[in-house]
């Protein structure tokens, strides 16, 4: 009533199972011990020049996003830009420096209704990490932070798109030994969107986690080489930048832990450092009696 089946391993088998199991070994180790890294800028002369494509060639929405850290001795520096200084203010298409004294953003917008600065006030930190994102919609410029939106800017008008490279950590000028105003402290996971991101998107993502495939990301550089002057572009579209200066560093953004944080909930999670809406079992409302023994 037994059937038996024998299998016969040959030795080139044994050496193909073998040869298998150790690129699954060796693919699993990468990937589980794969190092996350950051860019040091220097405040004197460091930076990141991306080149133009025609994937930045918005007309009526996009968003971008950027992790930053500036020093504890911060004094102010551009994050990132999209233009030119030195040429006419229609030049500066998009560009965002923080200001330390006044912890707030200074911003340049250009469309085709014309050249737009404004200051969008903050809370960021020195010596932290900090998250930057801003939308546009054809109608409002939109900026948030890890936890809130920040302000909302009435513009309208399309985008007004040049050939100037994508800048990190500078806007680029003829005279950048006067002119150049440089961040100072290290920067992470700047993404690039043909499309504008909601609050939903912006305040549940964690975005040292895009896989590059993500709808409407057309540019995503994490920052994760580790050694080279080449920053790469994860987003399949291979417009990967050059680094000038700065140097890599092993200092990087805390992925947060999203649960309830409320201590009066029930489900309170005291390892959360974002709240995810899911707090519950609050004592209900009615008429109660105090028992004494």
């Amino acid at each position: 009533g037994k059937v038996r089946i024998a299998l016969q391993v040959t030795s080139n088998m044994k050496k193909s199972l073998l040869k298998y199991f150790f690129i699954f070994i060796l693919s699993t180790s990468a990937s589980i011990f794969a190092q996350n890294y950051s860019l040091s800028f220097d405040g004197i002369d460091d930076r990141v020049q991306i080149p133009n494509s025609e994937l930045y060639d918005f007309t009526n929405e996009f968003s971008v996003g950027v992790n930053f850290k500036p020093v504890s001795n911060f004094n102010g520096g551009w994050l990132f830009s999209k233009g030119y200084d030195g040429q006419g203010q229609m030049n500066r298409i998009w560009s965002v420096y923080a200001y330390n004294d006044r912890n707030d953003y200074y911003v340049e917008f250009v469309t085709s209704n014309g050249f737009y600065q404004f200051d969008v006030e903050a809370n960021f930190s020195n010596d932290s990490w900090n998250l930057f994102v801003m939308t546009y919609d054809g109608s409002n410029v939109k900026f948030y932070d890890e936890s809130s939106l920040l302000h909302s800017e009435p513009i309208s008008g399309e985008v007004n798109n040049s050939d100037y490279d994508l800048s990190i950590g500078v806007l680029p000028h003829d005279d950048l030994s006067t002119y150049g105003v440089f961040f100072e402290g290290n920067i992470d996971n700047l993404n690039l969107w043909n499309r504008t991101l909601n609050s939903d998107e912006i305040l549940d993502n964690n975005f040292n986690s895009l896989f590059g495939n993500q709808n409407g990301l057309v540019g995503y550089w994490n920052f994760n080489e580790g050694e080279g002057s080449t920053l790469t572009d994860l987003s399949g579209n291979g417009n990967n930048g050059l680094i000038n200066g700065a140097t890599w560093s092993t200092d990087v953004p805390v992925p947060p832990v999203f649960g309830c944080t409320d201590t009066y909930a029930d489900n309170f999670n005291s390892e959360a450092t974002s709240d995810d809406g899911s707090c519950s079992g609050y004592p209900e409302n009615g008429n109660y009696t105090l028992s004494f023994d």
